[in-house]
């Protein structure tokens, strides 16, 4: 259940009104000296639709505000079911609101990249899978893949660019971090952690889809990305920093092997998110109009056929590489 407040300037009344007329929702009535405000309850299903209904007359996206909360109902209080289409995703605004304050570059992004990128580098270092977990909890690179997979069915604002340079910045700084770091530590063989994130297994490919799958339901759901199954098992941080650790220490080609997963995990993070937003009918909500709706519906499917191909790509690399690796044993 969910507390939503319109307000909307009273020379606008009668498009409000409409929308409760039409939506059959029952709501209080708070009027101010210039402002007429209407609050409602209803359950989290019906607030995507109720959305994008309001936006259609201008509320929240030519005039007024839209104010969604989280709110626990104590009572047995029943509401009329509103003339609105369920839908099991969160609506873009609610989505973008969730991902922006640690998917967008920031000092807290910087910081906290920064912090997990050492913590990933002296665990894979040292071989210590406390510390690697640990990395994985603080890092957030993950925001900035799904902000940018918003990006692309969202009309307004810069959120595509936001997500873009923020994964940029986010990778190229776990990288330096982890060259910066290869050159202090004492030259040595790859530890055992750096060598499981540096081979290129059918294991490798198939954890990249399903951690990804995970993160494309919680993000569409609106569930806090910082649980901490998920941060594990979609995190990009050891990847990433191993990448530059190997490059210092002298081993290239376990270096790109390293970069491989990390283009895998981003890959396999976008498709989910693209392709849980059409399950979960995010894109059906996503533009004001019609037109801009259809728009966000076809670069959703570009980017699922796309991103899909690549990784079907890099997974067919993978297995006969596999194949080959082991032919050569054998011989």
């Amino acid at each position: 259940m969910k507390e939503v407040k319109i307000i909307v300037p009273k020379k606008h009344e009668d498009v409000l009104l409409d929308l409760v007329e039409k939506t059959g929702l029952k709501g209080q009535k708070f009027d101010t000296e210039d402002d007429l405000m209407y609050l409602f309850f209803i359950d989290t299903e019906y607030i995507s639709s109720l959305v994008n209904e309001a936006k259609k007359r201008g509320i929240g996206s030519a005039f007024g505000t839209i104010v969604i909360s989280e709110v626990i109902m104590v009572g047995e209080e029943q509401y009329p079911e509103p003339k609105l289409i369920p839908r099991r995703g969160v609506n873009v605004e609610e989505l973008i609101s969730s991902l922006k304050p640690t998917a967008t570059v920031s000092v807290t992004y910087i910081l906290l990249t920064t912090i997990a990128a050492v913590l990933a580098a002296l665990g894979l270092f040292y071989d210590s899978v406390v510390t690697i977990i640990a990395s994985m909890i603080v890092a957030p690179l993950m925001g900035p893949i799904a902000l940018t997979a918003v990006g692309l069915i969202y009309p307004e604002g810069k959120i595509l660019k936001q997500g873009i340079i923020a994964e940029i910045i986010g990778l190229i700084l776990s990288i330096l971090i982890g060259i910066i770091t290869g050159f202090i530590l004492p030259k040595a063989e790859p530890s055992r952690e750096m060598l499981i994130r540096a081979v290129l297994s059918p294991d490798v490919f198939w954890f990249a889809v399903f951690s990804g799958a995970a993160a494309g339901v919680i993000i569409s759901k609106g569930m806090d990305l910082s649980i901490v199954g998920v941060a594990i098992a979609a995190s990009l941080a050891p990847p990433a920093v191993n990448t530059g650790l190997l490059i210092a220490q002298g081993y290239p080609m376990l270096a790109l092997n390293a970069s491989i997963i990390v283009l895998l995990n981003v890959l396999a993070i976008d498709f989910s998110c693209s392709l849980m937003f059409h399950f979960y009918g995010i894109t059906e909500t996503a533009g004001v109009s019609e037109r801009q709706t259809k728009k966000s519906k076809k670069l959703n499917a570009l980017v699922i056929m796309v991103v899909g191909g690549l990784i079907v790509v890099i997974g067919v690399f993978i297995l006969l590489r596999g194949h080959v690796i082991e032919a050569l044993f054998n011989s």
